[in-house]
Parts: structure tokens; C-alpha cells; sequence
């Protein structure tokens, strides 16, 4: 084997093993398989673990950033609310 193809053959597996742990840890809780899926099997490997469907702890967490996100959009809608009636009020005030 050309020392060219080396090469590519170590980036490719490489680069196929972080993205499947990146896929693994972040969004099915499960790094360690992505880990090994994309060492073992590489673009295949991506792939089975971008199928295989979240941990339960992983589906709670994801649960409950959203309900932070909601909670957090519903203080701003209220906030923006708040200062639209304000400025409304020193408005009607002035006139």
C-alpha cells in the first residue's frame, strides 16, 4: 500500500470515529458505542448509530432543555409584554 492511501484510510477512520461519538454522546447517550462503531465499521458506523434510538435518560434530558427553552421564550414574550404596555402607558401619560 502507498503511503498516500495510508494516510487517507487513517483520516477517513478517524474522522468517521469523532463524528460517531459526537452523534453517540450528544444525541443518543450512548458515546462509547459510537465510539466503537466508527472505529470498527467507520462511514457504516456513522450511520447505525445515527439509527439506533436515544437512551431514556438521554430522551429526559432532551424533555427538560426544552421545557427550559419554552419557560425561558415564555419570560421574554412576558418581558417584551411588559415594557410595550410601559412604553404604551408613558405615551398615553405624555399626551
Amino acid at each position: 500500500m502507498s503511503p498516500t492511501l495510508v494516510g487517507f484510510w487513517i483520516v477517513n477512520t478517524a474522522l468517521a470515529t469523532i463524528v460517531a461519538a459526537r452523534i453517540g454522546s450528544r444525541r443518543k447517550g450512548r458515546p462509547n458505542l459510537g465510539l466503537v462503531l466508527g472505529l470498527l465499521l467507520g462511514w457504516i458506523g456513522v450511520i447505525i448509530i445515527a439509527a439506533t434510538p436515544p437512551t431514556r435518560d438521554a430522551l429526559i434530558l432532551r424533555a427538560y432543555q426544552q421545557q427550559q427553552i419554552q419557560r425561558e421564550a415564555a419570560a421574554l414574550v412576558a418581558a417584551a409584554a411588559n415594557s410595550t404596555d410601559k412604553a404604551e402607558t408613558a405615551s398615553d401619560n405624555a399626551t
